[in-house]
């Protein structure tokens, strides 16, 4: 299996995700788009992406999101890829924390690092 490109938000939460899925050695590049254009198919996507924190995209590999309001949206939308969601989350990035291990697995990733990216995307 190949590494993966990540495709997020230029924001605190798409930053601590890339760190995360770099720690993991899954990514080998990064892009950063704007929500709207990946609702709007203007971004190329593909299997070989995942994406975090942004609308689901059925073309992508494995997406990852905490927003409760993508749920109703996603019934509308025939899934392709694997979407991990949890709308209890306070970011994108303890989603992707959480499905890979958290601490167990990515001792590297500090708590205050975690606190930070949950309280900044909740705010």
């Amino acid at each position: 299996m190949g590494k993966k490109r990540l495709v997020t938000r230029s924001d605190f939460d798409g930053l601590v995700c890339a760190m995360i899925l770099r720690e993991l050695d899954i990514i080998e590049d990064i892009k950063f788009v704007h929500p709207k254009d990946v609702q709007d198919g203007k971004i190329e996507l593909s299997e070989n992406d995942i994406t975090t924190n942004l609308p689901y995209d059925p073309r992508v590999g494995l997406a990852f999101d905490h927003h409760e309001s993508e749920i109703d949206r996603l019934k509308s939308i025939e899934a392709g890829g694997e979407l991990v969601i949890d709308p209890h989350a306070r970011s994108a990035a303890r989603v992707v924390f959480q499905y890979y291990g958290g601490k167990e697995k990515l001792p590297g990733i500090t708590d205050e690092l975690m606190d930070a990216v949950d309280k900044g995307d909740s705010a």
